[in-house]
C-alpha cells in the first residue's frame, strides 16, 4: 500500500474499515514511507493487522494511533538492525489502540513508544528496540505472556496492567531495563512461572510494582538487579 509513497510529506489514513485482507495496512517498507499516520481505523479478520518489514532502509515518524484491530494476528514492524548493519528507524508511536486477539510486535526501532493500548488475548513484544518505552497499557493474555522484551537496552516498562497465565514481564539481553509501577496479575491456572523474569539484564531496576503471584516466584533475575518496593 505504501511502497509507492514518495517523499516525506505527511500521509494520513483515517476512519477506514479493512476486512478479510492479507494485511490491513501493508508494504510500509521504504525510506520514503516516512511520516505516516494511521488514525482511527478498524482492521478485522486480516492475516496481519499491519506489516512493515525493512532490510536496507528505515522509514521514520510512523504513528499508529487510536485504531481498532480485531482477530488480525499482529501489528508487525521489523527492521533488520543486527550488529548495526542496517539503520534503526526512529519516531515510531503505537498508542491508544484496541487490539483484540492481535499482538503488538516491534523489532529494530530505536525509542519506540508503545503506550495506552488495550491488548486482549495476546501480548506486546519488542526485539532490538533500545531506549524504548512501554507504558500505561492494559494486557489481558490468559493463555500466555504479557510483555516480552529482547536485546533492548535501556527499555522502560511502567504503569502497565497485565493479567496473564505465564510471565507478566520477561526481559532477555536488556541491560539497564527499568520496570516500575506495574500491576502484574497471574491467572490461577499459572503453570509455575514467575511474574517478572530477567535473563542477562545487568543493571536492571525493578521498583514499586504490585505482583499477584499464584504458584511461581515474584521476581527472578540472572544478573545484577536492584529491586525496591
Amino acid at each position: 500500500m505504501f511502497t509507492s509513497v514518495v517523499g516525506n510529506e505527511e500521509t494520513v489514513v483515517s476512519n477506514c474499515w479493512c476486512e478479510d485482507g492479507a494485511a490491513g495496512f501493508g508494504a510500509i517498507d521504504q525510506d520514503t514511507n516516512s511520516n505516516i499516520k494511521l488514525v482511527g481505523n478498524t482492521v478485522k479478520d486480516c492475516k496481519q493487522a499491519i506489516i512493515g518489514r525493512f532490510t536496507h532502509s528505515a522509514p521514520n515518524d510512523i504513528q499508529i494511533i487510536g485504531n481498532h484491530f480485531i482477530d488480525s494476528s499482529k501489528i508487525y514492524v521489523a527492521v533488520n538492525s543486527s550488529n548495526g548493519k542496517y539503520p534503526y528507524t526512529e519516531g515510531f508511536v503505537v498508542s491508544d489502540n484496541i487490539c483484540e486477539n492481535t499482538r503488538i510486535e516491534i523489532g529494530g526501532v530505536r525509542g519506540v513508544l508503545i503506550s495506552g493500548n488495550t491488548v486482549r488475548g495476546d501480548y506486546i513484544s519488542v526485539d532490538e528496540c533500545p531506549y524504548s518505552v512501554i507504558s500505561n497499557n492494559v494486557v489481558d493474555h490468559p493463555a500466555g505472556i504479557g510483555i516480552h522484551t529482547k536485546a533492548s537496552p535501556g527499555v522502560s516498562i511502567s504503569g502497565n496492567s497485565v493479567r496473564c497465565q505465564a510471565l507478566g514481564v520477561y526481559g532477555s539481553g536488556c541491560a539497564g531495563i527499568l520496570i516500575f509501577g506495574n500491576v502484574l496479575r497471574q491467572s490461577p491456572h499459572n503453570s509455575n512461572t514467575d511474574c517478572i523474569k530477567l535473563n542477562s539484564c545487568p543493571e536492571a531496576a525493578i521498583d514499586n510494582n504490585k505482583l499477584f503471584v499464584y504458584y511461581g516466584s515474584g521476581i527472578t533475575a540472572t544478573s545484577n538487579c536492584r529491586t525496591m518496593g
